[in-house]
């Protein structure tokens, strides 16, 4: 029950993260993007998955792999089309 809760939990974080990867790519308007944000959201998720590592925790380690893909992608978006 515990995993299940945490699998919910950080799919809902995971999940939130898809609209602006979509817009920011579809779009390719970032500038309203704070690269300092991510950059933070970026090192947490790190963080968080080292912590998932070290307490055999999968639903953080999983969840916050995803994150960081997505913000990567944010990320991404923000480097390559910011003018």
């Amino acid at each position: 029950m515990v995993h299940f809760i945490g699998f919910a939990a950080g799919t809902l974080t995971v999940v939130s993260f898809l609209p602006q990867v979509i817009q920011a790519w579809r779009t390719k308007k970032v500038q309203d993007v704070s690269f300092a944000m991510m950059a933070l959201l970026m090192a947490s998720a790190v963080t968080w998955i080292a912590y998932g590592v070290m307490t055999d925790d999968m639903p953080v380690i999983l969840t916050n792999a995803i994150a960081l893909t997505f913000q990567a992608a944010i990320m991404t978006a923000k480097i390559k089309f910011q003018q």
